[in-house]
């Protein structure tokens, strides 16, 4: 069952890449474009540092991986009011 459920995860996760950079190269062009792509890629690169510090001291305080998927959770809830919200003022600004 946790081997189902880690597919869903990463299933879900790989699914929002290719629509992500689609709606960023769209709703910016040019030196903008460029801009918010590095942008994103140094949120990244902060994030590849950041997340296993994080995660991992939340399992060692919890000594569950349940909190993991609980931070998880609210950071892709957090990311996609973020999305929503910057394609709603684009669209409203047009």
């Amino acid at each position: 069952m946790l081997t189902v459920g880690l597919s869903l995860i990463i299933i879900g996760a790989m699914m929002g890449i290719s629509p992500f950079w689609a709606l960023i190269t769209q709703l910016f062009t040019g030196a903008a474009s460029a801009t918010v792509i590095a942008l994103i890629d140094w949120a990244g690169n902060i994030g590849s540092f950041v997340g296993p510090t994080i995660f991992g001291y939340f399992n060692y305080i919890t000594r569950s991986f349940i909190s993991d998927y609980l931070i998880a959770l609210i950071l892709y809830v957090i990311a996609l009011t973020f999305l929503y919200s910057v394609k709603y003022i684009a669209e409203k600004g047009k």
